[in-house]
């Protein structure tokens, strides 16, 4: 019972992690786009 409950902990997790990233995902390529074209 405990592994499903950490898996599904885990599974979370790495979920809000990607949905983080998919947000931030734009800001850090314009940021990055705008020191390479320095």
């Amino acid at each position: 019972m405990k592994k499903i409950l950490i898996l599904l902990l885990a599974v979370m997790v790495t979920m809000f992690i990607f949905f983080l990233l998919s947000i931030l995902a734009p800001y850090v390529v314009d940021y990055i786009t705008e020191i390479l074209s320095r």
